[in-house]
């Protein structure tokens, strides 16, 4: 019907998956934008979508804690622990309205 397609296309324009539509794909693109908008992050902005990109890639965070002399290691690793049990749906979809966030213009076609 006619109705679930604009839900699809303003939810894409948005940042957020619509039910039915391909969570892992708009991940996946949001992630192949984020390199042209490093000028523009913040590191916070940076350390949050690392985190969730783990979350998302490897789960939950169960590495050992980097040296207390690697500071940027430590920082990541922080950011990757304090997300404990987040599901992956749910890092996928804060991961994409951040990307949305840092690049408004930003339209991803699934």
């Amino acid at each position: 019907s006619g109705g679930e397609l604009s839900s699809g296309s303003e939810a894409a324009a948005t940042g957020a998956a619509a039910p039915g539509q391909d969570l892992p794909a708009l991940f996946e693109q949001a992630a192949e934008r984020l390199p042209s908008l490093l000028s523009t992050a913040s590191k916070e902005q940076l350390l949050y979508l690392y985190a969730r990109y783990k979350q998302v890639k490897l789960g939950t965070c169960n590495t050992p804690k980097p040296s207390f002399f690697d500071f940027e290691g430590k920082q990541k690793w922080e950011a990757w622990k304090a997300l404990g049990d987040t599901s992956p749906h749910q890092a996928m979809q804060e991961y994409i309205a951040a990307v949305k966030k840092l690049d408004p213009s930003w339209n991803p076609q699934v």
